[in-house]
């Protein structure tokens, strides 16, 4: 009967034992699978990716995504261990544990890269659409006031006409100008509602054998029937489009060039049809920035 009791004490010790190093060993676990989901390295990767980065802003990051890249993570698992153990009991520690085990706790883990590099994406396009709103207006005034007598009386002309509904021009437009021979422009614009704006397109020139691919980014505002976009990369100067048209699927514009005759300005009509930008042909000289 002593040797049953005795026997039955030390299994309930040894069970003890091991439910103590288990618990222990959680918070080294949350750590490690913690660590494995929002390595920096992996966080700054699909940042890079997001197209809202500027080139030269992702250019200036590539040494910090190569630092990261050869960072031991495995080696800050211990220190982040020491954290959940102070801040965390047991019960929460094994609650987490349980639901990061499960499908949607492993789905919640596999987005977090990309969550937190939207993140970091909010902040930086937020900090650039405030630099850009500071000197919006004082640039507008002083490309109209430089432009020609002419120019300047149809970009007023287009400010007293009747405001189109900004909710009209939201999202994807699409244009391809491939009239001439020895050149050829696909592109696309794409507006929203925070007056946030990007640009991409491409350009072939079939004589010089080059092909250039571009993408800018910055806001926009329409007033009148006069659209004033600024890109992030040249904050001293706004692009100028007259709307003459637009529909449904149908948008016709004017690109203002506030020193040519209007004869001369550039009509650009795009529809909300999908067009893939084209890639680099073979033998074309790739021109990109």
């Amino acid at each position: 009967m002593f040797k049953s009791l005795f026997c039955t004490a030390l299994l309930l010790l040894a069970v003890e034992k091991v439910a103590r190093a288990q618990s222990t060993d959680l918070p080294h676990q949350l750590a490690k699978t913690s660590v494995d989901a929002n390595r920096p390295d992996q966080v700054l990767a699909a940042f890079l990716n997001n197209p809202a980065i500027d080139d030269s802003f992702r250019q200036d990051l590539k040494k910090d995504a190569a630092l990261l890249r050869s960072t031991n993570w495995e080696a800050a698992v211990p220190k982040l261990a020491g954290i959940y153990s102070k801040q965390l009991n047991e019960a929460e520690q094994q609650s987490l544990a349980t639901f990061l085990a499960t499908t949607a706790g492993k789905k919640f883990l596999s987005v977090q890269a990309e969550a937190l590099s939207q993140l970091m994406v909010h902040a930086i396009v937020s900090k650039q659409q405030t630099r850009a709103r500071q000197s919006f207006e004082s640039v507008l005034k002083s490309t109209i006031a430089a432009a020609s007598p002419a120019a300047r009386a149809e970009i007023e002309r287009a400010l007293r006409a009747k405001p189109l509904l900004r909710k009209d021009l939201l999202g994807k437009w699409y244009t391809q100008d491939d009239q001439e021979e020895s050149f050829a422009f696909t592109g696309w614009h794409s507006k929203d509602a925070d007056g946030s704006n990007i640009s991409a397109g491409v350009s072939l020139d079939h004589e010089a054998k080059t092909y250039e691919r571009f993408i800018d980014r910055g806001i926009w505002e329409i007033r009148g029937r006069l659209v004033i976009e600024m890109n992030f990369s040249d904050l001293e100067w706004v692009n100028l489009f007259i709307i003459d048209k637009l529909s449904t699927n149908e948008l016709v514009w004017r690109i203002v060039d506030t020193e040519a005759p209007l004869n001369e300005w550039i009509l650009s009509k795009e529809t909300r049809t999908p067009i893939a930008l084209p890639t680099r042909p073979s033998g074309y000289e790739d021109l990109s920035p």
